[in-house]
């Protein structure tokens, strides 16, 4: 009995600093982290207009995202990083769970700058930024489209 209780301050303090070192490293296990992953641009042009040239824009966006290591690792595909791929070579992500669009506020004919809005359905990522953020885009007015039959026009034989 006197080994447990001599020098149970040291113990004491000794048991409370295990305590908090195994607290930390159990929050460490999934810490939040920055991930730059390329996700191909969605180009819906507004109702009623047609995007006049589309070869100038770009087909993939780079995407800066922040979330806990075990998301963003799955969602790159959910294996390790590749140690021989290219550094400034970041994952292109397909599926739909991160899209960027074209955000139209005021769409008007001829050219205008019009921002790129990068989105995520994950509740646990966030998305900080996009690169290039924004685009010069050529809108011209939509041409009518006549392939639509009304029900007149359907029992009319030539």
């Amino acid at each position: 009995m006197h080994r447990i209780l001599n020098n149970w301050s040291l113990k004491l303090i000794s048991l409370v600093l295990a305590v908090m070192l195994w607290s930390h490293v159990r929050s460490e296990v999934n810490p939040l982290e920055t991930a730059t992953v390329e996700v191909p641009l969605r180009m819906r042009s507004p109702r009623g207009f047609d995007v006049a040239q589309s070869q100038n824009l770009p087909t993939k966006i780079s995407v800066v995202l922040r979330g806990p290591r075990q998301s963003l690792r799955e969602l790159k595909g959910g294996s390790l990083p590749n140690p021989l791929a290219a550094p400034d070579t970041p994952p292109l992500v397909t599926s739909n769970t991160i899209k960027a669009v074209l955000n139209w506020t005021s769409p008007r004919i001829g050219e205008q700058e019009v921002s790129i809005r990068a989105e995520t359905r994950l509740p646990d990522i966030e998305v900080l930024g996009a690169k290039p953020d924004r685009v010069t885009v050529v809108l011209q007015k939509a041409a009518p489209d006549f392939s639509v039959q009304t029900s007149a026009d359907a029992g009319e034989k030539p």
